[in-house]
C-alpha cells in the first residue's frame, strides 16, 4: 500500500522564505503471516481433525506486530482456515501423510496480509490387536487327542479375523505346552501383536494306571491246569515291569 502525504502551508507567510512543497510517498508493507500445523500421531483406523479454534494443534506467526490484537485472532477474523491430510481417510494404511493448511482471506484483508503455508507430517501407527483364544478342551490326560486351538481378533470394522495359530507339539510326555500366533500376511501392514502378547496354555495331565498283580494260584478246569496271560492297555504297557 502506498500513502501520499501532502503538506499544506500558508502561502502568504511562507512563500517568501520557503520553496514550494513536494509530495511524500510512504509504503506500508503487508504483514507476513505463517501458518504451521503441529506434527500428528494417530493409530490405524482413527480419524484426524484439526479445529481452527484449537491453538494447541497449530501455530500462526507474524513477521511484525499488529495493532490492538493477537495475530491468530486477526487471521481467523479475516478469513477461513481449514486443515486437510493428503490422501488420508479413516482406514487408510499405516504410514506417513502430510497435513496441509488451507486459508482463504476475506477480500478486505488481502491488502494487509501475505499468507505463507507450512506442512507437517501425520504418522499413522499400526494398531495393536487383542487376541481372543478358543480351545475346545483343555482338560487333557496323556494319550488324549490334542484339541483344536483357535485365535482371532477384531479388525477396525468389528469383523473377526483368524490368526495363524500353531502349537508346540507334545513329545509324548505330560506337561504344559503353549500355542502361539502370527498375524496373516495381508493384515501385517496395519496390525501388530502386543509386545507382551499372551499365549494359550495346554496342560496334559499324567495318566493314572493300575499295575496288574500276579497271584500264585492254581486254576484247574476239567482236570487240566489253566495258564493266564496279563493283557495290558496298549497305551500303558510301557509302565509295567
Amino acid at each position: 500500500m502506498v500513502i501520499i502525504l501532502v503538506l499544506n502551508y500558508d502561502h502568504q507567510i511562507c512563500e517568501l522564505n520557503y520553496v514550494d512543497y513536494l509530495p511524500c510517498e510512504v509504503e506500508i508493507e503487508k504483514i507476513k503471516v505463517t501458518i504451521t500445523p503441529n506434527p500428528g500421531v494417530i493409530t490405524y483406523g482413527d480419524s484426524f481433525v484439526i479445529d481452527s479454534s484449537d491453538f494447541t494443534k497449530y501455530t500462526i506467526t507474524a513477521a511484525s506486530l499488529i495493532r490492538n490484537g493477537d495475530i491468530r485472532l486477526a487471521v481467523l477474523a479475516n478469513g477461513s482456515l481449514t486443515f486437510t491430510v493428503m490422501d488420508y481417510e479413516v482406514g487408510s494404511d499405516a504410514g506417513s501423510y502430510e497435513i496441509i493448511p488451507d486459508y482463504e482471506w476475506n477480500e478486505s484483508a488481502i491488502q494487509n496480509f501475505n499468507i505463507f503455508i507450512n506442512t507437517s507430517p501425520l504418522k499413522v501407527n499400526k494398531k495393536t490387536i487383542d487376541i481372543i483364544w478358543k480351545i475346545d478342551n483343555n482338560n487333557l490326560t496323556y494319550g488324549d487327542v490334542l484339541p483344536e486351538v483357535l485365535a482371532t481378533f477384531k479388525d477396525i470394522n468389528g469383523d473377526d479375523v483368524a490368526l495363524d495359530c500353531f502349537t508346540v507339539t507334545p513329545l509324548g510326555a505330560a506337561g504344559t505346552y503353549r500355542a502361539y500366533v502370527s498375524i496373516p500376511g495381508q493384515y501385517r501392514y496395519n496390525y501388530v501383536l502386543p509386545a507382551q502378547f499372551s499365549t494359550a496354555s495346554i496342560t496334559i495331565k499324567e495318566r493314572t494306571v493300575t499295575k496288574p498283580v500276579a497271584v500264585d494260584k492254581e486254576y484247574v478246569f476239567n482236570g487240566a491246569e489253566q495258564i493266564f496271560e496279563l493283557i495290558e492297555n496298549e497305551l500303558d504297557k510301557d509302565c509295567y515291569t
